[in-house]
């Protein structure tokens, strides 16, 4: 295990404004962060790496508090090779001692990974500016990616999935993929949504009779990145 060296941040308003909860997964990040402040922001494996004996803490509260240490500018989500979720921890400046790091560099300004990747790993969107390229058509610079955690936020308050867990839709779609061998794509996932039954709500005239709210309207979904 790295030998980590905590500041004092008593006086930091940036931490401060995390909860009791927020700054614990903090202080825990920063003693399993690799030499250049990057971990994993899949909460599954925080919660699996950083809380191994606290049964209590679930992937909804690991959820909350990365939101909230974003927020108050302590890390920066992003998507690294094969769509996976890293995360950093700004302004990490804790002594080198490894010549490679362990996770993936977050994008650089102009929307590349900043560490040189191998062709086979390339994403689908990279793929498809160099085909673009080839045949003469301009291509519009890249939208700005959003992680898993702030997606998957984005369907919770989309009122075409209310009264679904999204939450536990996602985790059941992600162990059917395990299991037939495919990528959980969010693409996937929303196809997944779409196929989810509602609970079915008490009529108000006192019949005891139920019925399932219809969608109403096309769901609204998150650009897929």
């Amino acid at each position: 295990m790295p030998n980590r060296m905590l500041r004092d941040w008593t006086d930091s308003y940036a931490v401060n404004e995390l909860d009791a909860g927020g700054e614990r997964l903090f202080t825990r990040l920063i003693m399993k962060a690799d030499d250049y402040g990057r971990f994993h922001a899949d909460p599954r494996l925080i919660r699996s790496a950083c809380f191994p004996l606290k049964d209590e803490v679930r992937d909804t509260d690991i959820s909350r508090w990365l939101a909230a240490c974003q927020k108050a500018g302590l890390i920066r989500c992003y998507a690294g090779p094969l769509g996976r979720e890293y995360l950093e921890i700004v302004g990490f400046n804790q002594r080198l001692r490894l010549k490679k790091p362990r996770f993936p560099a977050p994008p650089s300004n102009d929307g590349h990974v900043t560490d040189t990747c191998p062709p086979e790993v390339e994403d689908e969107v990279e793929v498809e500016e160099k085909r673009i390229r080839s045949v003469g058509v301009a291509v519009a610079p890249p939208a700005p990616a959003i992680s898993d955690v702030q997606w998957l936020g984005l369907l919770k308050a989309d009122a075409a999935y209310e009264g679904i867990d999204v939450d536990r839709e996602h985790a059941k779609m992600v162990r059917w993929c395990e299991a037939n061998h495919k990528k959980p794509s969010r693409r996937r996932f929303i196809n997944w949504l779409n196929r989810v039954e509602r609970p079915m709500k008490a009529l108000s005239n006192g019949s005891g009779a139920y019925r399932q709210d219809p969608v109403g309207r096309e769901p609204i979904k998150p650009k897929l990145i």
